[in-house]
């Protein structure tokens, strides 16, 4: 297969703005546009907050009336017949059984598809049902997932073939950031957690009940919660009722989390489930160690543990409050994690992941 302008590759995502999957998405563009394909980015909802490559085709900004549902499809359709491409990458979640069903076997019928799963939660992304599975995909349709974990239960429950892992890939954009400024004044000494504030998947409750335990106050280490969601209001009152507010702040979301994760004495994940989370790699990135629960899927692919940072037992709510108060009374250790932070994520430049991804569209090309 020849990489050049005659290839054409639709990456369809949710949107360009917001969580980890968008950013891969986006990411995903820059690698196939530099490796020489013409990439088309389809978007359901508005909204960029990251930097992509190719065109861009925004299905949310003919989100008019009642019947808009019915027309971006329509349009979708359209714009799927007039380019004809070669591969289509599917990264949204894709939870509705009659939407996907319309979507697999009428807009992209003969068409090559990649299925992108990016969350250990397959129910987002795949029917729980087997029976109606099987309704819309084929044993030997193609999927991609962000973890070995995720492939293993894709293809222990659902027995299909052709499932590759490949790796969310380092966003060579991201360091940049650091060259704006922070409006908002920070402690001079924290720990951070950033991302969606949801409590059902990310159980940041364990992560505001782990420092309350520990003695990361006491040593006034803060903790900076970075981010917004569903749960702010309830987690805030969490806080007051611990009597922990003046340890305990919250910041608003932003697309720069580079300014805050640069200062932190690490990052903190305490999710339920993930896939491969982007906020460990945007963390090690900028050489900041991070201290995670051992959650199913992602971190102990790319945590070493006591090497460029912790493991811990998830819902484990002493496990995490020692791995804490370790960086109190071991602080040689939390400086050799964060030394070695950058050199463990070599293998996920863009370039590296690249290489598997073309390797990948050869074979599915040539089938």
């Amino acid at each position: 297969m020849q990489t050049n302008n005659k290839i054409k590759i639709a990456i369809v995502a949710s949107s360009l703005s917001g969580g980890g999957a968008e950013r891969v998405s986006a990411v995903l563009s820059r690698i196939l546009d530099n490796l020489g394909y013409e990439v088309h980015v389809i978007t359901v909802l508005s909204g960029v907050d990251y930097q992509y490559s190719g065109y861009y085709f925004d299905l949310g900004s003919h989100k008019t009336n009642a019947f808009s549902r019915l027309n971006r499809l329509l349009l979708f359709k359209k714009y799927l017949k007039k380019h004809q491409f070669s591969f289509i990458i599917d990264s949204r979640s894709r939870p509705v059984f009659l939407k996907e069903f319309f979507i697999n076997k009428f807009l992209y019928k003969k068409q090559k598809i990649i299925y992108w799963v990016h969350n250990y939660n397959t129910e987002t992304y795949i029917p729980n049902s087997r029976f109606l599975t099987r309704l819309i995909y084929k044993s030997t349709t193609n999927f991609v997932t962000v973890s070995e974990a995720i492939k293993n239960k894709i293809e222990t429950k659902y027995k299909f073939k052709n499932v590759t892992t490949i790796y969310n890939a380092i966003d060579s954009t991201f360091s940049n950031q650091l060259s704006n400024s922070i409006n908002q004044k920070l402690p001079n000494n924290y720990i951070l957690y950033f991302g969606r504030l949801v409590n059902k998947s990310k159980n940041i409750t364990l992560l505001i009940e782990a420092y309350n335990l520990s003695i990361l106050a006491k040593h006034n280490v803060k903790l900076v919660i970075l981010g917004d969601g569903i749960d702010k209001a309830k987690l805030k009152k969490q806080v007051k009722n611990l009597k922990q507010s003046e340890n305990i702040k919250f910041y608003n979301y932003t697309s720069t989390p580079s300014l805050f994760i640069n200062k932190a004495n690490f990052t903190v994940l305490t999710s339920r489930y993930e896939g491969f989370p982007m906020v460990i790699l945007e963390s090690l990135s900028l050489g900041v160690p991070v201290v995670s629960v051992d959650c199913n899927s992602g971190p102990k692919e790319i945590i070493k543990d006591k090497i460029n940072g912790l493991l811990v037992e998830n819902f484990n709510v002493k496990a995490l409050a020692n791995a804490f108060n370790s960086f109190i009374f071991e602080p040689d250790c939390f400086d050799l994690y964060k030394l070695n932070a950058k050199k463990s994520i070599d293998h996920l430049s863009e370039e590296n992941i690249g290489k598997v991804w073309l390797k990948l569209l050869k074979q599915i090309y040539e089938r």
